[in-house]
């Protein structure tokens, strides 16, 4: 050993420190410190790469590899080091002996996955690399020597052939129905691959197995396991024995026999035997890929199992079913007819097969059954198709059809649906009845509701009362028929609410119509439930009772009117009887202040004095005879007025009545339109508001009087009809004391 030689065999890794160990000297190569640059730098860059790499280097090839490389060497590390390459690779040599001429010319190969039998465990294996030759160049330009990256693929090859074998079994097996195609489709799957199991043999339980199936297990039968495992088993195959050798020169020494698992934990399906590779040693790896292929099969059988167990339901109930059941051609002819034929219409089962069905059809529904056999064998599956069927007592049976399109047939199965055709019908019979009921009720709105408030029907009833067609409101939300202020409070979901969970809401109500009338409303909303007691909708009835009420408010102002009319009837009697006594008293004072404006003499002072106690006594005249119409002694005198010249006429008078401190002033509209009304009774209404607003202010104060045009509609005013009225207002001001008081 040359300790010098470690920066010619530099690093840390095991064949560094073999290489500085090795005596060169004793090899053609001599002493490393005399080796060249083109040896020395390579060698350097392969013992410090961790890539698979070796190097052969003189007329020989002398043999330098790094660390990464034993893998490959196996058996023959260390002792290949510093050997020829002819040597370390014998087995193989003839395979590359031409690309290493090719490199010791100058010129570079290259190699994919190049299988290789390498004894490298003492016999010969398998392999694949990948590797490059690359000339090394002394100073001189002359190659040297050899440098090979590698790469071994060997795990990917064989990984991606087995994976690849399990793809085409689970596409072979996909769909298979019995077990001779079990049998067709694993030995096809494993014919493209020879290598990893150069034979085959499929034994299935409760199933003849193929002849040469049984002879590949018959002679390794001594050397069987007495108990199969799902888990596998490597045994020895008997030298006796010619086995198939697949793609190989020579016949495998060793087979997997495996069991194929049952259905749940069951007996097994059957067993399995693989032939391995003979050039492939210790590989556990390939128990766990039979066990994938005994999965893959077995999971066929039980596919096919359960198929065929499914096959016997189905001839049971071919057997017994309840319903037609047949399989029909192309023109329309019976293949298959379940023995339900004979139970349900009579007819031999030998009687029907063979014939068209037609045969046995109503004559008016031919055409279209012919037309839905045609969609049928279109691949458009029918469903609830229906036609009528001839019974052998004359009677025509409905039958609902169901079919799907199979192998070239139709398969359908026909339920006799003639007693519930009839009860249908009598409820559609009855529901016509009902909805012309409905219909007919033109006083009510009926109608329903969804579980979300949408209209879903509408009578006649609805649409006199609402105004809404049918075609404009069914799909929309009832809520549109209650006011607007109702909606902001929630009124409708309320209502249906407390339907929903009280079973029904009664209510009275402003509703509104499709012009925006409003309308009173008697309201009752009833839940509507399934037969589990679920509720599915609403019932609603809604009437118009606007005119009762307004029967009911007219009634009750008819009522106080009555009232005040016996108790004004009283005061007017009391009034009427001193107001005419005053009225005589009156009369009798002018006529005196008459004569007696005649006989005085023509003193100014006097005059004066005179008229104002004919004024005075007038006015009482006045006064009285207002009293007389208020006790109904006197007939109103109505007629046109018009209050601009009516408050005119007396505002002098008023004014001086109430005194300075209370100035009157008026605020009219420009067109403001005569009412009708008695003059003098509206002249004195108005001078008792005055009058009242005087006293509510002692210490004076303004008094407005205005006017203004107002419409009133239907309800607005219970006493007043609706139409068009001018309101007076006599406005003082009082401080909000006064009005308290």
């Amino acid at each position: 050993m040359v300790e010098g030689n470690a920066d010619i065999f530099p690093g840390k890794g095991e064949m560094a420190r073999i290489m500085r160990e090795h005596r060169w000297e004793d090899t053609p190569l001599g002493d490393a410190s005399g080796w060249p640059d083109a040896l020395k730098i390579p060698l350097r860059m392969l013992l410090t790469t961790r890539f698979e790499m070796w190097l052969g280097w003189g007329p020989d090839l002398r043999f330098f590899y790094n660390d990464a490389y034993i893998p490959t060497l196996g058996i023959k590390h260390p002792a290949m080091l510093g050997r020829p390459f002819r040597e370390v690779w014998a087995e193989v040599y003839d395979e590359v002996a031409d690309q290493v001429e090719r490199v010791r010319a100058g010129e570079a190969t290259w190699n994919k996955a190049l299988r290789l039998l390498l004894e490298r465990s003492g016999f010969p294996e398998e392999t694949y690399h990948s590797f490059s030759y690359s000339p090394l160049h002394q100073a001189d330009g002359s190659v040297g020597g050899l440098l090979c990256v590698v790469n071994e693929e060997t795990a990917r090859i064989i990984g991606e052939r087995r994976l690849e074998t399990m793809r085409q079994l689970g596409l072979a097996l996909a769909g298979t129905i019995d077990h001779d195609a079990v049998r067709a489709a694993v030995h096809g799957a494993f014919a493209a691959n020879r290598r990893d199991f150069p034979f085959i043999a499929l034994r299935i339980a409760d199933g003849a197995s193929a002849e040469d199936d049984e002879l590949l297990f018959e002679p390794a039968a001594p050397s069987l396991p007495a108990q199969l495992s799902e888990a596998g088993q490597i045994v020895d195959l008997s030298p006796d024995m010619a086995w198939p050798a697949g793609d190989w020169d020579r016949p495998p020494r060793e087979a997997i026999a495996i069991a194929i698992p049952g259905i749940a934990g069951g007996a097994d399906a059957g067993a399995l035997l693989l032939g391995l590779n003979p050039y492939r040693g210790d590989d556990t790896e390939v128990l766990d890929v039979a066990r994938l292929i005994a999965g893959q099969i077995g999971g066929a059988l039980a596919s096919i199992a359960a198929l065929q167990a499914e096959r016997r339901r189905g001839d049971r109930m071919w057997s017994i079913s309840r319903d037609l059941m047949v399989a029909v051609d192309a023109s329309g002819v019976f293949r298959l007819v379940s023995p339900s034929w004979t139970r349900i219409l009579g007819h031999p089962v030998e009687a029907v097969i063979g014939h068209p069905f037609t045969e046995f059809m109503h004559p008016d529904d031919v055409a279209a059954s012919n037309k839905a056999l045609a969609n049928a064998f279109g691949a458009r599956e029918l469903t609830n198709y229906e036609n009528r069927l001839l019974a052998t007592d004359g009677s025509y049976h409905r039958i609902e059809w169901h079919t799907t399109l199979e192998d070239g047939l139709v398969y359908a199965y026909g339920r006799d649906v003639t007693e519930r055709r009839l009860v249908e019908d009598k409820l559609s019979d009855s529901e016509e009845q009902f909805r012309h009921l409905v219909q007919g009720v033109t006083d009510y709105a009926i109608y329903m509701v969804d579980l979300d408030g949408r209209v879903s029907s509408w009578n006649e009833g609805a649409r006199r009362i609402k105004g809404y067609e049918p075609g404009d409101i069914i799909g929309k939300h009832f809520s549109r028929f209650y006011t607007e202020e109702d909606r902001e409070a929630g009124e409708p979901s309320r209502a249906l609410e407390t339907a929903r969970s009280e079973g029904r809401f009664i209510a009275e109500g402003w509703r509104v119509r499709k012009n925006g009338e409003r309308f009173r409303a008697s309201v009752v909303i009833d839940a509507i439930r399934d037969d589990e007691g679920r509720p599915i909708g609403f019932a609603k009835i809604t009437r118009d009772i606007t005119e009762r009420e307004q029967t009911q408010r007219e009634l009750e102002v008819a009522r106080e009117a009555l009232f005040q009319s016996q108790k004004m009837d009283a005061i007017g009697q009391l009034t009427g009887g001193v107001a005419h006594d005053f009225n005589n008293l009156l009369m009798a004072v002018l006529s005196s202040l008459e004569l007696l404006r005649r006989r005085l003499p023509e003193d100014p002072l006097s005059q004066r004095l005179l008229n104002n106690a004919v004024e005075g006594a007038q006015r009482g005249a006045t006064l009285t005879q207002r009293m007389l119409a208020f006790a109904r002694r006197q007939d109103l005198k109505v007629d046109r007025v018009d209050l601009s010249q009516l408050l005119t006429g007396m505002n002098d008078l008023v004014q001086r009545s109430i005194g300075p401190e209370w100035p009157i002033s008026t605020s009219f509209p420009l067109k403001l339109p005569a009412v009708r009304a008695d003059a003098n009774q509206l002249e004195m209404a108005l001078l008792n508001l005055i009058v009242n607003a005087r006293d509510a202010m002692p210490a004076g104060g303004p008094i407005l009087i205005s006017a203004s045009c107002e419409m009133t509609k239907q309800g607005m005013a219970a006493s007043l009809p609706a139409g068009s009225y001018v309101k007076l207002v006599v406005k003082d001001h009082t401080f909000p004391k006064w009005h308290a008081v």
